[in-house]
């Protein structure tokens, strides 16, 4: 009966490629907002693969990457949890079709429609005109939907990096966006401002500068 969050943050060991490679995240960037989840009473629940990094021990954090377990407890998990908050990968789909609100880390696909999300992006520095580029800008280059690294490379597009301080700024966002607070009523006016009322996706504060 306890409130809980399941954390997936995709590395590399189970499915990879070069196309998936700007889909990983380093999960020791995520620990002040594991940390401050975990001061608000929250547990974190970590799922993944026994390949995947350890983590430092947390009183509140259950890590289960390196315990045998039967898939029926991550679909459990994410069903059940507070919010689902991690990568745009296989568990998102089964918090996704549940119900549960999604916290989206590092997430690529700009044009990705999506309830009960809210998507921390990934800024994209253009090497040739020596600036990040905008939402605006990622879909006149048609690279609104894709979520692989080799179109982004084939234009001279590096992802900008995001650290430990924007994850816990995301997460503290997110509690936000559960309540229906601020975040929810600028996300609304960001979408009438761009002609798109009925998309479903919302934003962290950062990633709305990018709209």
């Amino acid at each position: 009966n306890d409130d809980f969050v399941v954390l997936h943050l995709r590395e590399a060991g189970f499915v990879d490629g070069e196309h998936m490679t700007f889909r990983n995240s380093n999960p020791l960037d995520y620990l002040a907002a594991i940390d401050w989840l975990l001061s608000l009473g929250l547990k974190v629940v970590r799922i993944g693969h026994s390949h995947m990094s350890l983590l430092p021990k947390r009183t509140g954090l259950i890590d289960l990457t390196q315990i045998q377990r039967p898939s029926e407890v991550d679909i459990f998990l994410c069903a059940k949890a507070q919010f689902y908050y991690g990568s745009s990968s296989g568990p998102e789909a089964f918090a996704k079709h549940f119900g549960t609100k999604q916290l989206v880390t590092n997430a690529m696909a700009y044009g990705y429609n999506a309830p009960s999300s809210l998507f921390q992006m990934t800024p994209f520095f253009d090497t040739t005109s020596n600036r990040v580029l905008t939402a605006h800008d990622i879909e006149n280059l048609g690279l609104n939907g894709h979520e692989t690294s080799k179109p982004f490379l084939n234009r001279g597009l590096r992802p900008i990096g995001l650290k430990s301080n924007d994850h816990l700024r995301s997460v503290k966002d997110m509690i936000e966006f559960i309540e229906g607070g601020q975040i929810c009523r600028e996300n609304r006016e960001m979408k009438f401002k761009i002609g798109k009322p009925e998309f479903l996706s919302c934003f962290t504060y950062d990633s709305l500068r990018l709209y």
